[in-house]
């Protein structure tokens, strides 16, 4: 009979760790998808201003929209930066968990093998017993 894996458990721990990476990396992606939409659609508002003012007001009311969108624009960037820093972690930690993952699932593959091969030597070993039982019971009287 096989022996279970000795470190069973902690090849479940890694592959936990593994995942909440993975689900962290996921998380800081869709951030940074969200802020460069958010960047984009300022962008878009910023292009898309009227054209031809009718007034002094109107220009007034243009400049202090573009000088918002512009310093909302910055505030972006930033927080895009933010967020390509927390991806490159969060891929950071994940690679290492996965690599740590990795390391016990090798061991466990190597501990297969293993018992594999102590099962077939026994098994071979109760294979010869039998045909050695069996020809010393053919051979019992013609020595």
């Amino acid at each position: 009979m096989s022996r279970l894996f000795p470190l069973a458990g902690l090849l479940r721990i890694r592959q936990v760790e593994k995942d909440l990476a993975a689900a962290e990396l996921a998380a800081a992606r869709a951030d940074a998808a969200r802020t460069a939409h958010r960047r984009r659609a300022a962008r878009s508002v910023l292009a898309a201003g009227p054209s031809q003012p009718n007034s002094a007001e109107t220009v007034t009311a243009i400049a202090a929209a573009r000088a918002s969108t512009s310093s909302m624009l910055a505030d972006l960037g930033a927080l895009e930066a933010g967020h390509r820093q927390r991806i490159d972690e969060a891929r950071a930690a994940h690679d290492e968990a996965r690599g740590r993952q990795l390391a016990i699932e090798k061991l466990g593959e190597r501990f297969a093998v293993e018992q594999g091969v102590l099962e077939a030597r026994a098994e071979q070993g109760v294979l010869d017993e039998l045909a050695a039982r069996a020809w010393h019971t053919r051979n019992r009287g013609k020595a």
